[in-house]
């Protein structure tokens, strides 16, 4: 039997490969997941790439359940994950209680890092409204996927600011990255994303697709993704 193939949104990585090697042990068949920033996940399904389980947010799994990709009796929700400042581990502790807090906080970063996933999409919306886009051009740094920004952040020193999912930075703070996780957004900048799991109508073993799909939305999943941030 072939391997089940997971394409997934990075956010949700850790909690998405812990429940893939449970149902690998339970269910005697090998898992493969791959991550990649939902944006090129979107493409990647759209253009017609087979996988067996697609998981994304919700905007993009409509998108796919309306051009027939995804099964619809097999979807449900995986969880939310929310949007942090990170700062470098040796940076001083950041406030934010306000709009103007987190302006003043921008303006005196000496490096501002965000990804072009849906968070840095946000971001850099976020920016443009605030006023801010043009005074802090010269520090952005767009990378391509959240562990980036989380490498960019630790790179930058104690300066640097960057913006990525709680749960991507859980993920490199475990693995040694030198960041942490500044106080919680004001309610100007926070932002949560949701993530919806289903499995691909062109998968060539479609029972196995939806008994992972439905592995990843269950009770015991939903226990395994509150322990990585994923709420």
């Amino acid at each position: 039997m072939a391997a089940l193939k997971i394409l997934s949104g990075g956010a949700v990585k850790r909690g998405v490969a812990m429940v893939a090697a449970q149902f690998e042990q339970d269910a005697g068949v090998k898992v493969e997941p791959e991550f990649t920033p939902v944006p090129k996940l979107r493409q990647r399904i759209g253009g017609g790439e087979v996988v067996d389980v697609v998981v994304a947010t919700p905007a993009v799994m409509d998108e796919l359940a309306a051009a027939q990709r995804i099964d619809l009796a097999t979807r449900g929700r995986v969880g939310s994950s929310r949007m942090s400042i990170v700062l470098h581990a040796d940076a001083p502790g950041l406030e934010l209680p306000d709009a103007e807090a987190f302006r003043s906080a921008l303006l005196a970063a000496t490096k501002i890092v965000y990804n072009r996933a849906s968070t840095g999409v946000y971001i850099e919306k976020l920016l443009a409204d605030l006023g801010l886009a043009e005074s802090l051009a010269s520090k952005i740094a767009v990378v391509d996927t959240g562990s980036e920004v989380m490498r960019g952040v630790e790179a930058g020193g104690t300066g640097a600011i960057g913006f990525g999912q709680v749960s991507e930075a859980m993920v490199l703070m475990d693995k040694g990255c030198r960041i942490k996780l500044a106080a919680p957004l004001p309610p100007v900048a926070a932002k949560i994303t949701t993530y919806d799991a289903a499995a691909s109508t062109a998968s060539s073993q479609p029972q196995q697709a939806a008994a992972l799909a439905r592995a990843l939305v269950s009770a015991e999943a939903k226990a395994l993704f509150a322990k990585t941030g994923i709420s």
